[in-house]
């Protein structure tokens, strides 16, 4: 997500001083698509938690699988978080994002002392997932209050759908090998969102100008 909307950042900062409605247009488009990558990789994360600690480490490591579930449930708040902050800084209102950057540093703290001695790194993994939420829900205010108000609803009601498609793959598949249901889960997700029109004729047009290039 931060190399994702760092490379968006000089499009909205230029932008922001010519028109409102293009860095709209722009900051819409890019909150569609934080969230069209974040939730596939959050459901994967959370179904095939178990199956990648035991590939990538060992049995030893399992007690660290429901750690891994709840920090994936982080993501998709980590990756609009980036962008709505980032929005921000380009309106000029930086502030806000110290602010709320701010909050959740002393916020994500004072959770680690109380959760950390009685929980452990569950604990810690909870701080973390709650700061994020808290921190999303600020930073969704100062941008709404600022005329730069995204329909939630509307963000993730296709992802959402094709999303429901991975989930029923992993089950399907849940006896092949970890690498080959990622591979499968991944081409079926955007195969969907190409059939319900996810991706809409600019970005078409877009990937055709790169593919021609």
């Amino acid at each position: 997500p931060f190399l994702l909307n760092i490379a968006v950042f000089p499009a909205l900062s230029r932008l922001s001083m010519l028109s409102r409605d293009k860095t709209m247009f722009l900051y819409k488009k890019s909150f569609y698509y934080m969230v069209m990558l974040a939730l596939p990789i959050t459901t994967g994360l959370i179904l095939l938690a178990d199956r990648i600690i035991l590939y990538f480490y060992s049995a030893g490591f399992s007690s660290s699988i429901i750690a891994l579930q709840i920090l994936a449930g982080t993501l998709g708040f980590v990756f609009v978080n980036y962008l709505m902050g980032y929005l921000l800084i380009a309106i000029d209102k930086q502030k806000l994002f110290t602010l709320s950057t701010a909050i959740t540093t002393i916020l994500n703290i004072i959770l680690n002392l109380l959760l950390i001695p009685k929980y452990s790194y569950i604990g810690a993994a909870y701080a973390t997932l709650i700061s994020e939420i808290v921190n999303f829900a600020m930073l969704y205010h100062f941008t709404s209050k600022n005329k730069f108000k995204v329909n939630i609803a509307g963000a993730l009601a296709k992802p959402f759908l094709a999303n429901i498609l991975v989930i029923g793959i992993i089950i399907y598949l849940k006896n092949l090998h970890l690498i080959a249901i990622v591979a499968l889960s991944a081409i079926a997700y955007f195969a969907m969102i190409f059939l319900i029109k996810g991706i809409g004729k600019e970005e078409i047009n877009v990937l055709k100008s790169f593919i021609g290039k």
